[in-house]
């Protein structure tokens, strides 16, 4: 259910920023690779540049460049 409810946030996100909304599959494809590379060490952060979690955990920062649906 969290995935769900995780999609349907950033497909409003998507919509407020004026951006198309992103199928379920791509959405989990992406999810998935991002929170691999989260790991003990990164201090439970992603260790690449703003990422789709970053973007669900922080939308009001509205950041440029985490969109890999392009």
């Amino acid at each position: 259910m969290a995935i769900t409810n995780a999609l349907i946030v950033f497909q409003k996100g998507q919509k407020q920023r004026g951006e198309p909304p992103v199928d379920h599959a791509t959405f989990l494809t992406v999810l998935q690779d991002e929170l691999l590379q989260v790991t003990a060490d990164s201090g439970g952060h992603a260790q690449a540049p703003p990422t789709l979690v970053q973007s669900l955990l922080y939308p009001q920062a509205q950041v440029r460049g985490a969109s890999r649906y392009e």
